[in-house]
C-alpha cells in the first residue's frame, strides 16, 4: 500500500482556510449575501446547528476512513481536482475546510438573536439568562472549531500513518502463530524417538 503522507499538513491546513474564506468573502462582498446551510433560516436552534454540523464533519471523515481500509490500493496521490475517490488528508482537508467557514457564517447569523425559535419564556430574567447561555455556547463554538478540526485532521493523518503498520503487524502475529503450531507438532513427533540409542559406536550392522 502506498500512502501519500503531508509532512507540513497544518500549513497546507490554514493555506486552504485562507484561500476559501478570502474566495467566499469576496463573493459575499459581491452579491452583499451569503445563505449558510447552518444559518437561522435552515435551523431555528443554534444546539441543531451545531449538531448537524459536527454530524457533517464527523461523516466525511467517516467516509475517508471507510474507502481508506476497504479498498487494497485507496488513492491518497495529491490531486488539487480530489475526486471523491481521493482520501488523502489534502481531499479531506479541502471537504471539511468549507464546512468549517460555512459553520462559523453560521455562528455570526445565529448571534444576532436573543433566543432561539420556538423558546417561550415569561420574564425578562429568563430573557436574559436563555441569551447569555446561547452567546457563551456561539463563543465556545467559534474559539473550538478551528482547534477541532485541527485535532481531527491530525488524527486521520496519524491513522493513515499507523493503519498500513497495523495490518503488517496483525500479518506477522498470524505468521508466529503458525510457525508456532508447525514447531509445536515437530516436538511432538520428535519426542516419540527414543533418548538413547543402543550401541551407537558398534561397526557391525545388525
Amino acid at each position: 500500500m502506498r500512502i501519500k503522507l503531508f509532512q507540513n499538513w497544518r500549513t497546507l491546513l490554514s493555506v486552504i482556510i485562507l484561500a476559501i474564506f478570502v474566495n467566499w468573502q469576496v463573493i459575499d462582498a459581491a452579491t452583499d449575501e451569503y445563505d449558510s446551510i447552518y444559518d437561522r433560516d435552515h435551523y431555528g436552534s443554534i444546539y441543531d446547528a451545531i449538531i448537524a454540523y459536527h454530524k457533517d464533519v464527523n461523516d466525511v471523515f467517516n467516509d475517508a476512513i471507510e474507502t481508506f481500509v476497504s479498498e487494497e490500493e485507496p488513492n491518497t496521490e495529491y490531486d488539487p481536482d480530489c475526486p471523491d475517490d481521493n482520501v488523502s488528508t489534502y481531499c479531506v482537508s479541502s471537504r471539511v475546510v468549507p464546512l468549517y467557514i460555512d459553520f462559523l457564517e453560521a455562528l455570526d447569523d445565529h448571534s444576532q438573536y436573543a433566543l432561539d425559535e420556538g423558546d417561550s419564556t415569561s420574564t425578562i430574567s429568563d430573557v436574559t439568562d436563555i441569551a447569555s447561555n446561547r452567546l457563551t455556547m456561539i463563543d465556545l463554538e467559534r474559539s473550538n472549531a478551528f482547534n477541532i478540526l485541527d485535532f481531527s485532521l491530525a488524527a486521520y493523518n496519524e491513522f493513515q500513518i499507523m493503519y498500513p503498520i497495523h495490518n503488517e503487524y496483525e500479518k506477522l502475529i498470524k505468521d508466529f502463530t503458525t510457525y508456532n503450531k508447525e514447531l509445536g507438532g515437530w516436538r511432538t513427533q520428535i519426542a516419540e524417538w527414543p533418548s538413547d540409542f543402543i550401541d551407537v559406536s558398534t561397526t557391525e550392522c545388525k
